[in-house]
């Protein structure tokens, strides 16, 4: 399974492999069965797209938004609805990889997400006060 305190690590390499082992897994079974253990995945989540730092540990995070939403699918709603706001967030980064993996993430999370929590994330990033950020958001709804 996923380590406890898996992206509490000092090291970043560490954090990225603990989020890539929990990316496997959701890879590995494509469709997921929904149980109360998703709550504290989408809170930690949560957590590293508020406050890391580095491009690579975001970038994983964000595959894993990514597989959860396309494994749980609606199941997922309640952390969609957490997690799509801080993914369009970051559709200001500059980093070329990062911004492609939470374009991916945000188009698999928009997918399973109910229309008025993704009109209400889009919207509060259409004001944005970064334009490359409303460009994205907008290039997500296409």
């Amino acid at each position: 399974g996923w380590p406890e305190g898996g992206t509490k690590k000092p090291k970043w390499q560490d954090r990225k492999g603990d989020l890539g082992l929990l990316l496997q897994l959701c890879t590995k079974y494509p469709v997921l069965k929904y149980d109360a253990g998703y709550q504290a995945i989408a809170a930690t989540l949560c957590r590293v797209l508020k406050i890391e730092a580095n491009a690579a540990v975001t970038g994983e995070a964000a595959k894993v938004c990514g597989a959860l939403a396309a494994g749980l699918g609606p199941a997922f709603d309640k952390h969609s609805r957490m997690l799509l706001p801080l993914l369009i967030g970051k559709l200001r980064e500059k980093n070329s990889a990062l911004l492609r993996q939470v374009t991916e993430a945000v188009d698999q999370q928009l997918e399973h997400c109910p229309s008025d929590a993704a009109f209400e994330a889009v919207v509060g990033a259409l004001a944005d006060k970064n334009p490359a950020a409303r460009k994205e958001a907008c290039l997500a709804l296409a």
